[in-house]
């Protein structure tokens, strides 16, 4: 009976983590929208380039590093928005939480501050 359990277990186990681990390799080389309603900026990932584009015209412009399949860090190269409260080198951790249905949620680190965000994903042509 023991053994009956544990085999079950590890069955059960082996289903859990095959179902979480979440495949980021289409995050590489993207465009994403943002599905929260005060941000309407659109973010290119292209290798290691990362841009994120408003509405407005401004933008910000880095280098992303994928430090792990669904982490990375992104170092700040350029700024067009005024007051924007980060500085050009300073870095910020995106960890992808999930991908369903071609939606990424997101936790991005910010100055020591953890941050929410939904995106849409879509291939670059």
């Amino acid at each position: 009976m023991k053994k009956i359990l544990f085999l079950l277990f590890l069955i059960i186990s082996s289903a859990t983590f095959a179902q979480s681990k979440t495949d980021c390799s289409v995050l590489k080389k993207c465009r994403l929208k943002s599905l929260i309603a005060e941000d309407t900026s659109t973010i290119i990932i292209d290798n290691e380039q990362y841009t994120q584009l408003y509405d407005d015209g401004n933008f910000i412009k880095s280098k992303i590093n994928w430090i792990a399949d669904c982490e990375a860090e992104i170092t700040i190269s350029e700024i067009t928005i005024d007051g924007f409260p980060l500085d050009i080198g300073e870095k910020l951790k995106l960890k992808v939480d999930t991908i369903k249905d071609n939606i990424a949620d997101f936790t991005i680190t910010m100055q020591g501050e953890l941050y929410a965000s939904k995106f849409k994903i879509s291939s670059l042509k």
